[in-house]
Formats: structure tokens, sequence, C-alpha cells
């Protein structure tokens, strides 16, 4: 978000290490969680517009190939797991087709985008408030499409099929452009620094988002620990979670699964 600001503010072309470094950034993303990388396609969209503006068309195969260089490099040690595993296509089946076809709501994307905005903004107060009231003070600068295009492709993608709380905290690297409203406060209470405000707000918003009822419980009153203990009781124990996979028992308990189908999405 950073370089390509700096781009459009400098008017001077994305270098080589810049774009090779961008690869490596979209390649971790890729590979973490393939849905977030909503925000490179609207990102690249922009600046091949930018580029062409202001006449840099020459410049666009290079900026991408180093990219790429750096998407292919940063891959290469994970598909290489995979293939040494003889599970690529596992990988590929389950990651990409699964997750993209039988996750999230049948209804149509234009559907589940529109419903999906309103129930982000109702978990997310705060931060879609700061989103908004960015777009507005960007909205007679030169970066201001820049700010909307990647803001609209990140939600696109990541929110297409189905929202949990969590999910619009991805969106909270636009919160900074909504943070320069409080720089009156600054001038009005000098001894108010907006950004500790800042701060307390996305911390306060997070936990009201998350609705983590049990974050202040004893650990020994949770069920992840309860079942840890009859694990460790048992010489070879095993787990099957099945269909609710964001319990922690996994993690908890150190344990991997042993059966495939463990999950309703494979």
């Amino acid at each position: 978000l950073y370089i390509g600001l700096k781009t459009i503010i400098n008017k001077s072309a994305i270098t080589p290490l810049q774009a090779f470094c961008i690869g490596i950034t979209a390649s971790c993303v890729l590979w973490i969680k393939f849905s977030i990388t909503g925000f490179y396609f609207g990102w690249i969209i922009y600046l091949i517009y930018f580029y062409i503006k202001n006449k840099w068309a020459h410049k666009i195969l290079s900026s991408f190939l180093y990219a790429f260089l750096g998407l292919a490099i940063s891959s290469i040690p994970i598909i290489t797991y995979f293939i040494y595993n003889n599970a690529l296509y596992v990988m590929l089946e389950t990651y990409f087709y699964n997750n993209s076809t039988m996750y999230g709501s049948s209804d149509s994307i234009i559907i589940n985008l529109y419903n999906n905005l309103s129930t982000s903004f109702n978990f997310n107060v705060l931060i879609w408030s700061f989103i908004i009231l960015g777009q507005i003070i960007t909205l007679r600068q030169k970066c201001a499409s820049y700010f909307l295009i990647t803001l609209c492709s990140t939600f696109a993608f990541c929110c297409c099929k189905v929202i949990h709380p969590y999910y619009s905290l991805i969106l909270a690297i636009f919160v900074p452009l909504g943070t320069t409203s409080l720089n009156y406060l600054k001038i009005k209470w000098p001894n108010i620094i907006p950004y500790t405000l800042i701060i307390t707000c996305i911390f306060a918003n997070t936990l009201y988002s998350i609705k983590n009822s049990s974050i202040f419980e004893s650990e020994k009153d949770l069920p992840q620990y309860k079942f840890d203990k009859h694990f460790k009781a048992e010489e070879n124990p095993t787990l099957l979670n099945y269909g609710f996979l964001d319990g922690g028992f996994y993690t908890y308990s150190g344990l991997i699964p042993t059966n495939k189908f463990f999950c309703k999405l494979n």
C-alpha cells in the first residue's frame, strides 16, 4: 500500500527491488490465506492505469517480472515440500478448489457482497468508520481512486462467500487514512496523543468484533485444557474433531489429524 502511494505521489516507477519485495509479500499472502490476495489485484489494475497515464507502459513488464520472480522464489520451498510428499494435487484440491467452491453461502457473489458488507460494518463499527472517513478525506486528492480500488478489491475477494467478525481486521490497513481527522485533537488538547486514542479504539473494537466471552477465563476452565488432560492419560492419543476446526483442540494438544475426512470441506 505504501509503495503504491509513494509511486503516485512522487510520480516515480517502482524500482526492481521494490517489485521483488512485493512479489515476496504476495507469495506469503497467497500461501497463508489466498482470499486476501484480492488487494494485489486492485493494486495491479490501478498501477497499470497509472503507468500508462504517465507513459511508462514500457516499464510495466519489467516491474511485473521482478515481482513474479519474488513470488516464484518464495513459493519454491512450499511447492517442493508438497511434491516431495506426493501431495501437490491434494494441496491444490483442498486449499484452492475446496475453499473456493464448498465454503460459505451458495448465493450469488453480488448478493453475498451486499449482505456481508452490512454484516461486516455491524461487526466492526469503529474500523469501518475510520475507513469511510479516510475515503472522504482523500476524495479530492490524486490518490483517492488508488485507495478506493484497493479497498474494494480487498473486501470483494475476502468476503464474497462468507463473513466472520475478524475478517474486517484485514481492512485495518486503511484505518490510518481516517485517523488523520483526529489531528485537530492535538491542536485543541496538546496533551492528548491521538494515536494512543486510535490504538485504544481499535483494540476495543477487536475485542467487540471477536466476541470472545472466554478471553479472561482461567485456562483450567477451558474445554481445550480439560480435553487435553484426557489425551495425556492415553499412551498414543488421536483426535477426530469433525466439522469445527477452529476450536483449537488440535493446536492445544499438539495432535495432528490422522484421517483425511476430518473437515466438512473434504
